[in-house]
């Protein structure tokens, strides 16, 4: 037997596990809570909302891409838990990962008699008030984080899931289900017109902030400054 937290695990992985072995799998969420002690939350930084010039679509318009792109006329729902194809699809950027602006969330988009429905799953203390209103505006339902594994275990439809994003016990926990390649991860990589000018700014101010950074070092050579942490500090100033 193994023991360990499904949620720590993508289906891909398990499924080689499974497929190398005879092993039999336990779900133990609470397996080092005795000895990690110091195990840090949840962050519950506030996420920020993109301009509407910075994007080519609308959030609303994004989320029913993926569940317009599957070709299904019955009741389903597709899965989508990457962070950057959740970021992608609701023009937000967070700050729950360093150095990657993406906040610790699943998403739910469902057709259910015709209806479409997008749901968000993330603490609620991560909006901001811009967020609020971008979300009810685009009619984005936010529900708690964790209550993702009750309502996916309660959708008796199909639902489709990409299965090196999704983790192992969201797998266990649908009843119906089809692994698909996702249209947010193939079509965040096609860039428009107004995403590649925006990456082209934000590449000259990075630029420019670095030939400053240089200059600073070759004319400061040998002061205190350059010899400790308040380096770092400066740096950040360009």
């Amino acid at each position: 037997s193994l023991a360990f937290d499904f949620k720590v695990a993508n289906v891909s992985f398990v499924s080689n596990l499974l497929n190398s072995s005879s092993i039999k799998l336990v779900n133990e969420e609470k397996l080092l809570d005795d000895i990690w002690t110091n195990r840090p939350k949840l962050s519950k930084k506030k996420i920020s909302v993109l301009p509407d010039n910075a994007t080519h679509m609308a959030s609303n318009k994004k989320c029913y891409k993926p569940l317009s792109s599957i070709k299904c006329k019955d009741t389903y729902g597709v899965l989508i838990t990457a962070l950057d194809d959740i970021a992608y699809l609701l023009n937000c950027r967070g700050k729950d990962i360093k150095y990657n602006p993406v906040f610790n969330s699943f998403m739910f988009l469902s057709k259910v008699n015709g209806v479409n429905t997008y749901t968000l799953y993330m603490s609620k203390e991560k909006l901001s008030l811009q967020a609020k209103d971008k979300f009810a505006e685009q009619e984005i339902i936010v529900k708690p984080y964790n209550k993702i594994y009750k309502d996916i275990a309660k959708f008796n439809h199909k639902i489709y899931y990409s299965p090196s994003k999704t983790n192992y016990l969201l797998y266990t926990l649908m009843t119906n289900k089809k692994a698909v390649e996702l249209w947010p991860t193939l079509n965040k990589a096609v860039k428009r017109k107004v995403e590649i000018n925006d990456s082209k700014k934000a590449h000259i101010k990075d630029a420019v902030a670095m030939c400053k950074f240089i200059y600073y070092i070759k004319n400061n050579t040998g002061i205190p400054l350059i010899k400790d942490n308040k380096l770092n500090n400066t740096k950040n100033t360009f």
